[in-house]
């Protein structure tokens, strides 16, 4: 049983870690189009944006978990 919890808490970890590499990745590329891009309504930018959201929404939900 102890091992099934440490395996449980170290996969968390590892897809916490991995969700945070992603927003670190979405929130670089979105500061790299946002000096590109004249007009910061440009489809591109309103989906990298959206995908940043769904992200961080995604680590807040797994934040939360993890303390229940």
């Amino acid at each position: 049983m102890f091992f099934s919890e440490s395996t449980h808490h170290s996969s968390a970890k590892t897809g916490m870690d991995a969700l945070l590499d992603e927003i670190y990745r979405l929130r670089n590329r979105l500061n790299e189009m946002s000096r590109d891009v004249s007009n910061l309504s440009s489809p591109r930018l309103v989906e990298v944006s959206q995908m940043l959201d769904e992200k961080l929404n995604d680590y807040e939900q797994l934040k939360c978990r993890k303390y229940w």
